[in-house]
């Protein structure tokens, strides 16, 4: 398989769970005015020296909002998942999206439940609350968006989180002229939609895609849907789910974008089992009919009652876009690609509409599971998550032509110089120093007469590449691009070994698989995300020597194991808490992997050694959390020092608002210090979060907190979040010989 990931090097904050961005391709900027002070988990620059003016474009440098200038109404239906609807309103009202969003409807759909406004006390100027009489289901959507007092409506569900730079690109790049609406959508339902494209001559060219993830509409385009439904006489239960109706009545091949959305989860599901998607299923075919009867036949509308009310349907020739997008976590841009993501030629002709699921069962069949899965597993979105331990990957050939490519909207014109950053394999230097390259201007891509220059570097124990190429600015401006386009052929790599599967961190033990010419980026990918296991061992005072040899002997071995998948983040003893105790931290490939790891090390030759260590311990305890994307663990290093763990006690459903409030006051504190990572518990102990930091010496934490404290923001952070606490502790922890932390 060939990695193109685009790493980008344009580093985002990160709201509610991001950090980083991926091609190693990204955009960096040198302020005219001399240094910046770094805002960034991963460095500007992996390079062992740079200029202190350089910086990676983030979202703090988007320009402060006009007033007035919002002209998007943000709708929220709340039905069983009131927290989460609690913690979305709180991001939509960020001050980010002051310019963005002028007004936020929650619409009740639970009539057994009264909302109160004073429950949006925080953003009581924005917030229009609804509690609907009778559950309206995804009706609701468009009844709000038909009256909203914007031109534009952004949707989303209430178990899914949408970044704010990711709302500010969408609007940027939706137009009242545009035909299609803009979806965002997890790499599996990117794909469900691009295999159910179906044309029918003359005048059927339509798809499939889902609102709920995040997306963008005209609200001409919810009146006039709405007055469709109504001429077509639709059931009760059709105009309920209207979700399905949507996009394939629209008949345009719509605009589905790889997301960078967080799932939330809790509460009661909508659809659940096969009995929701066989009924998923029953409407989209229902659409696809109701289609045909508007348009398969010779003189339109083919319902002469429809004539005043077809205005919804476009009419107007279309096909799909050879480009696939995906917008930036961190940072207000959108990563194209024309790479193409599907090697086989798809079937899309039909007879009727009314084939669209029979086209994406075929389509399915024709390119097989393994293409799927290397479709979901490396996503576009993935060259620009913030991350640079994940990465776009493909199987197919690159055609001299193809480009992958990045654009910014609404940058602050503060610079004399941007570059734009790839991190790639060694094998690559060649292909990308042979590609050309273009700028953005005035909305027209040009040429630029340079050439990439590459140097090594290392990213945890891993060398790569880092090339870059720049342009100096010869007059301020808001908007950036570059484009990479290959002038060279490349043939995939078709052959794979357990060693070259995606990894998403890297660890002292793990041995990564050397790729040949094919790969823009090393392996360590990610299978979809990660699960973590914090293990808390009380020993006996008089056999930590003997622990500490058993441990390393167990973890070692778990980590060498190839069959495993295991990874170990560090291991640590408390200096200062609880005295003659251990934390490991072990990454696994999400639940799956725990069970199998564990289930592997039962019946292998790993028990012997787990049981070795248990006369030595006293008690033990076990935690299954989630990593907060705005805050990815630090890679393997040996920078000495202590580590500093911290652990919160949250009130229960304060989660989000407790990580929307320390998110936005991280910065003061990565000013001074970059974090190792933070986590949120999933099983065990609930409602826990943790993060660490790594100092010097407790001098240095004293003189770095303090510090923090004259910085604006960071006090507001910490009284904000000491009030959704129940308790805090902090431990200060020692790395182990064996640790990849040190």
């Amino acid at each position: 398989m060939r990695c193109i990931s685009i790493c980008w090097n344009i580093f985002s904050i990160a709201v509610a769970l991001i950090a980083i961005l991926v091609l190693h391709y990204g955009l960096r900027i040198s302020a005219p005015d001399g240094p910046v002070e770094s805002q960034l988990v991963w460095p500007v620059s992996f390079l062992p020296s740079v200029k202190p003016s350089l910086e990676r474009l983030s979202y703090h440098h988007l320009p402060p909002p006009k007033v007035g200038t919002a002209d998007v109404t943000a709708i929220i239906l709340n039905w069983s998942r009131f927290s989460n609807v609690v913690g979305i309103v709180s991001v939509l009202c960020s001050p980010a999206l002051d310019g963005t969003i002028a007004s936020i409807v929650v619409w009740n759909n639970n009539p057994t439940t009264l909302l109160k406004e004073e429950e949006f006390a925080q953003c009581s100027h924005k917030v229009k609350l609804f509690n609907s009489p009778e559950n309206a289901y995804f009706r609701a959507r468009f009844e709000a968006c038909a009256v909203a007092s914007t031109p534009f409506c952004f949707i989303q569900d209430d178990d899914y989180l949408v970044l704010p730079e990711v709302i500010y690109t969408l609007r940027a790049r939706a137009s009242e002229s545009s035909v299609s609406g803009i979806f965002l959508a997890p790499p599996h339902e990117v794909l469900f939609g691009s295999l159910m494209h179906v044309m029918v001559e003359p005048h059927i060219h339509t798809s499939f895609s889902w609102l709920g993830y995040g997306s963008i509409i005209r609200r001409s385009e919810a009146q006039a849907f709405l007055e469709l439904m109504h001429s077509l006489n639709v059931t009760d239960e059709e105009f309920r789910m209207a979700d399905n109706y949507f996009s394939i009545l629209r008949n345009v091949f719509p605009e589905t974008w790889f997301d960078q959305g967080i799932e939330l989860g809790g509460g009661e599901p909508f659809t659940v089992g096969e009995e929701g998607n066989e009924r998923n299923r029953r409407h989209i075919h229902r659409a696809a009919e109701l289609l045909d009867s508007i348009l398969l036949c010779e003189n339109l509308p083919c319902i002469p009652e429809l004539q005043d009310a077809i205005s919804f349907v476009n009419l107007e020739s279309s096909s799909p876009s050879p480009v696939s997008r995906a917008p930036c976590a961190g940072t207000s841009c959108l990563f194209e690609t024309s790479v193409r993501l599907i090697y086989k030629e798809l079937h899309i002709e039909s007879s009727a509409a009314r084939h669209l699921l029979d086209m994406q069962t075929k389509n399915s069949l024709l390119i097989g599971e393994s293409e799927k899965k290397d479709y979901t597993r490396h996503p576009p979105s993935h060259a620009v998550d913030g991350d640079p331990r994940t990465a776009f990957c493909h199987a197919n050939d690159t055609r001299e032509g193809e480009f992958i490519s990045l654009m910014s909207f609404g940058a602050r014109p503060l610079w004399n110089r941007i570059e734009f950053a790839l991190l790639v394999s060694p094998a690559m230097e060649a292909i990308v120093r042979s590609s050309t390259f273009e700028s953005l201007d005035s909305g027209v891509f040009s040429i630029i007469d340079s050439q990439a220059e590459c140097n090594d570097v290392m990213v945890g124990m891993t060398p790569l590449k880092e090339c870059h190429v720049g342009i100096t600015v010869p007059a301020p401006r808001g908007s950036y691009g570059f484009k990479m386009v290959f002038m060279e052929v490349l043939t995939a790599w078709v052959s794979r070994s357990k060693e070259s599967r995606g990894k998403r961190n890297i660890t002292g033990k793990y041995k990564q698989q050397v790729l040949p010419v094919l790969s823009l980026k090393n392996l360590y990918s990610t299978l979809d995300s990660w699960d973590v296991e914090n293990m808390y061992m009380d020993l006996r005072s008089d056999k930590t020597k003997e622990y500490k040899e058993a441990a390393e002997k167990y973890y070692m071995g778990l980590v060498e194991d190839p069959r495993l998948h295991v990874k170990l983040t560090g291991s640590w003893e408390t200096s200062v808490g609880d005295q003659d105790t251990f934390f490991h931290i072990l990454e696994y490939e999400n639940y799956g992997g725990y069970d199998n790891t564990t289930q592997l090390v039962r019946t292998s030759e790993h028990l012997n050694s787990y049981q070795a260590m248990l006369p030595y311990i006293n008690s033990r305890s076990c935690q299954l959390n989630q990593e907060f994307a705005f805050f990815p663990t630090a890679p393997p290093h040996a920078q000495g020092g202590i580590f500093e763990l911290r652990t919160y006690q949250l009130v229960p459903g304060t989660l989000l608002e407790w990580e929307n409030t320390w998110r936005r006051g991280i910065e003061a504190r990565r000013k001074f210090v970059a974090p190792v990572g933070a986590w949120f518990s999933q099983v065990g102990r609930l409602h826990q979060v943790h993060h660490m930091w790594q100092y010097e010496s407790l001098q240095h934490r004293k003189e770095v907190r303090e510090k923090a404290w004259q910085v604006d923001g960071w006090a507001e952070t910490v009284d904000k979040t000491a009030q959704l606490a129940k308790t805090m502790d902090s431990f200060i922890l020692h790395p182990l010989s064996y640790s990849p932390l040190k």
